[in-house]
């Protein structure tokens, strides 16, 4: 049997010869093919493709693709409220703050009545029960 080698991006095992060198690394062919870019802050190196949470290419913008779509105006605006507290915590945090804060932390921040109703909706902010809505 071949020597086997794994793939620096994902560490699947591949034959050696299947392998190619890339900046110092050695990738297979899909992870060769996947965008990538350095992180500008500490130069790592961030691997990623459309199909992520967060998106963070092109280095330039943050793609959030966590949201499914609805036509609920209410679930809409909370979407929006949420990405700007999600934003807001990353300018004005440290990284520090960021690991060590927790979800009630974080909610308990929220003061947008849209964001604060989604939530309770979905029991994800701590409080009194509240009436849900159904979703068109």
């Amino acid at each position: 049997m071949k020597n086997l080698v794994p793939c620096s991006a994902c560490g699947s095992l591949h034959q050696a010869e299947a392998l190619t060198e890339f900046d110092g690394q050695l990738l297979c062919s899909s992870c060769l093919h996947t965008e990538t870019t350095r992180c500008q802050r500490c130069g790592q190196r961030i691997w990623s493709d459309s199909n992520t949470c967060v998106n963070l290419l092109p280095y330039t913008t943050i793609e959030f693709r966590m949201f499914r779509g609805t036509l609920k105006y209410n679930t809409f605006l909370a979407v929006l409220q949420l990405l700007d507290r999600i934003c807001d915590t990353a300018l004005f945090c440290t990284d520090q703050e960021i690991q060590d804060m927790s979800w009630t932390t974080f909610v308990s921040g929220c003061t947008q009545p849209e964001l604060i109703q989604y939530l309770k909706e979905r029991r994800l902010y701590v409080n009194e029960p509240v009436p849900t809505e159904a979703e068109v």
